[in-house]
């Protein structure tokens, strides 16, 4: 045991690294791996915590206890593994961010960086990257530990985890870092987020279920010290969060405009600069441009784009939709970058790119059907051998090893979809040809890329069809609501959105007491959220005069797509936007549109806006607001006395309580209130 602690450990350690280097080649090509850190990538990274303390809310006859999460947003990746306190390093992380907005990406480059020594993660010597789709493979099969490291996609014959280095990791667990990417293409997740405790002993070297042994992991049963991250989309982040307590809750949340611009100019740095100059204008005079690169994968896709449409003197109009985007950059990649069909004529070439797209429907659906996210060139069988050649030249896939737990034994190659949303649209395409509204287990984004493709057909038969799947296949009332006005916004048809709200089934869009009750909204279902307040205002004789959203994460883009819907003649009186993590910048927007609004109440709730923030809002309030509440977000004696010193003369309630406000300054504002404004509820 000495000789290998003095040689093969100090060797191996070497070895990965080099393996990690080399299997993580497969990353976009349009970055450049050797200069590009994960930090210039992803640069809105947003910590949540909970504070120890309970918020009590009053809501009606309702109390609500909720604990609070709060918000730091981080500068640096090295951040997310460094407590900010100096004590514990965090040992479990949840990495969430909505579909498109590179987890995956965002994942392989961490470790990629560390393993270049690019990011220091405290303590760490041994890094395994491993993917729910590998697991999903597995199927009951039980496994060790060590057998389960050996399903690690980065490692090669060298590297292969041996007794010897499962006996050093067990006696030193801290060195251990493991990454579980995609969480939510996991078929079977509630088995994750069960107790295995009476069924399995909590040992490292026992055989069990990949479940289980999983769960035991990040449950800190066994291997307690050793660190380990997972990565998901938000809905099932959100709910594996409540079963397991991570130490760290980690989003990935888009890009500004200015961060957006920032990634085009990186992307063109090393073009001439006449076309770095035309990428930019480009991007900069276009809203559709900045929304659809809020999400650094698709940000990615669109400086793809935009650089063949300037290479090709191409000034195509702006894609109207996210589908419309998708269609436009996987037929650019097809015809542009796939070698086979480069050496074909341009007739030929189009064929080519059809077929190739048909055949790439065909196997995403196949693949969803057996329950599966990779390939191997044994299922593309049933095609000739120039469909085969084009698939597999195709950038829409990428190539990797899937390494035997044999330690001598090479590891075979296996294929899977470059993005999970690329997956997703070719099974919606599969669907829409063979004109079926709904598949098992659909995921949401299928259901959108669905709409969207009806749309571009202007198939309204269809679209009714697959709003009523809709109903059948997703139970939580929240998120039907949001699905569905995605899907309707997708379509981009007004008239059939205006007879479908109007409809408004079972109260699908709002309740029978007028309320638009939305969570877990982001930037991008902002504008569907428009579509629906817009669609109300004038077709029906009572639409709904509510909007409340909450536990959301909304920036000021999101803002800018929803509040230019809540106008004068709009029916909306009450907005409330709670737990919503806006910033001083989201007040700044909302104070553009407020002075425009009917709204009689405005509810701001445990937010993160400071006094700065707060003038925008106290300055362009709407003349017939009465009600007021900016309770639990963070304004000081010096936005108060700014709120109090400017109080619209028709406020007749005031929440300004949970705020950091001395003792001396709410003396002074409760005093202030009962001499100047008798009528007014104050809570401080």
């Amino acid at each position: 045991m000495c000789c290998f602690y003095l040689a093969d450990l100090e060797s191996y350690l070497v070895k990965l690294k080099e393996s990690i280097l080399q299997q993580t080649d497969f990353l976009p090509k349009g970055i450049d791996q050797n200069t590009v850190k994960t930090d210039d990538i992803f640069t809105n990274l947003t910590l949540h915590h909970e504070e120890k303390e309970i918020l009590h809310r009053q809501t009606g006859q309702k109390v609500d206890q909720v604990a609070r999460k709060m918000v730091t947003k981080l500068t640096q990746c090295c951040e997310i593994f460094i407590d900010e306190n100096k004590e514990n390093n965090p040992k479990s992380i949840l990495i969430s961010g909505e579909p498109g907005i590179g987890k995956t990406l965002f994942s392989q480059k961490i470790v990629r960086d560390w393993s270049t020594n690019s990011l220091l993660i405290p303590d760490i010597y041994f890094t395994y990257f491993i993917t729910f789709k590998q697991l999903a493979r597995l199927g009951n099969k039980e496994l060790t530990l060590r057998e389960l490291l050996n399903h690690s996609l980065l490692l090669n014959e060298k590297t292969m985890v041996t007794e010897d280095i499962m006996a050093h990791i067990i006696q030193h667990p801290e060195q251990l870092f493991i990454v579980f990417d995609g969480f939510d293409e996991y078929k079977d997740r509630d088995k994750i987020i069960r107790d295995f405790e009476e069924e399995f002993p909590n040992d490292v070297k026992a055989k069990m279920p990949v479940d289980a042994l999983v769960s035991k992991l990040i449950r800190k049963k066994i291997l307690r010290d050793s660190v380990s991250m997972i990565t998901s989309r938000p809905s099932e982040a959100g709910a594996l969060d409540q079963k397991i307590h991570f130490h760290r809750y980690v989003e990935i949340t888009g890009f500004s405009k200015i961060q957006v611009i920032d990634y085009v100019e990186k992307y063109f740095k090393c073009k001439p600069e006449k076309v770095r100059k035309m990428a930019v204008n480009k991007v900069k005079g276009s809203p559709h441009h900045i929304s659809f690169g809020r999400a650094p994968f698709r940000c990615f896709l669109m400086c793809i784009f935009i650089e063949w449409e300037i290479k090709n003197k191409r000034d195509n109009l702006v894609p109207a939709t996210l589908t419309e985007f998708y269609c436009n950059v996987i037929k650019c990649i097809e015809t542009n970058y796939n070698k086979a069909i480069l050496k074909l004529d341009e007739k030929a070439a189009s064929l080519a790119v059809d077929q190739t797209l048909d055949n790439f429907a065909r196997l995403a659906a196949q693949l969803v059907e057996q329950n599966r996210f990779s390939f191997t060139s044994e299922d593309l069988e049933n095609l000739n051998s120039t469909e085969k050649e084009l698939l597999l030249s195709s950038n829409l896939i990428i190539c990797y090893p899937v390494s035997s737990n044999l330690p001598f034994q090479k590891p075979t190659c296996e294929y899977s979809f470059t993005h999970f949303t690329i997956q997703e649209f070719f099974v919606a395409l599969y669907l829409v040809k063979k004109g079926v509204m709904a598949a098992q287990e659909s995921t949401e984004m299928v259901y959108i890329f669905m709409s969207g493709l009806l749309g571009l057909d202007n198939n309204k038969k269809s679209m009714v069809e697959l709003l009523e799947c809709l109903g059948k296949h997703i139970e939580d009332e929240d998120r039907l609501r949001l699905v569905s006005l995605r899907c309707l916004h997708e379509f981009q048809d007004k008239s059939l959105s205006k007879q479908e709200v109007t409809r408004n089934p079972d109260y699908r869009y709002w309740n029978s007491n007028g309320r638009i009750g939305l969570q877990g909204v982001t930037d991008t279902d902002c504008a569907a959220i428009a579509m629906l307040v817009e669609s109300t205002a004038t077709s029906i004789s009572s639409p709904p005069h509510r909007l409340d959203i909450n536990i959301s994460f909304i920036t000021s883009v999101g803002l800018s797509s929803l509040m230019p819907s809540i106008i004068h003649y709009c029916s909306i009186t009450v907005l409330w936007l709670l737990y919503c993590y806006l910033y001083d910048e989201c007040a700044e927007c909302l104070g553009k549109y407020l002075p425009n609004t009917n709204l009689t109440q405005l509810d701001l709730y445990a937010n993160k806006i400071t006094d700065v923030g707060v003038r925008h809002i106290i300055n362009n309030l709407p003349s017939n607001l009465t009600y007021l509440d900016l309770a639990g977000n963070k304004i000081t004696d010096v936005g108060v006395r700014h709120i109090i010193n400017n109080l619209p003369s028709n406020l007749t309630h005031l929440n300004l309580s949970r705020n950091p406000v001395s003792n001396e300054c709410k003396k002074w504002a409760e005093q202030f209130c009962n001499d100047n404004h008798p009528g007014l509820v104050l809570r401080i």
